[in-house]
């Protein structure tokens, strides 16, 4: 990858759930080297699925972990709330 960085966020990345947030708050991350030696996180159970410092942020600040949390719970309200962002994105002026 031209980013450095190396693996999936989830074990199923072809299907749009809430699955990244069930990985990121589920899983112990261990700090690693990308093949292109970049700093990334590597789930420590598989060492198969890759977050980033930005990804973390959602399990390790409080406010985001508790959003985080609720989506990691609620398939449907992180889908309507992608959905409602989504939209509004790209109806943007």
């Amino acid at each position: 990858s031209k980013s450095g960085f190396e693996g999936p966020w989830t074990h199923t990345p072809t299907i749009f759930s809430n699955g990244f947030f069930r990985d990121l708050l589920d899983n112990e991350w261990v700090e690693t080297q990308s093949p292109m030696n970049k700093t990334q996180f590597t789930d420590k159970a598989t060492g198969s699925l890759m977050m980033m410092h930005t990804d973390m942020a959602f399990k390790t600040d409080p406010e985001f972990r508790k959003i985080a949390e609720e989506y990691k719970e609620d398939n449907d309200l992180f889908l309507r709330d992608f959905a409602a962002a989504w939209e509004k994105l790209i109806n943007a002026d």
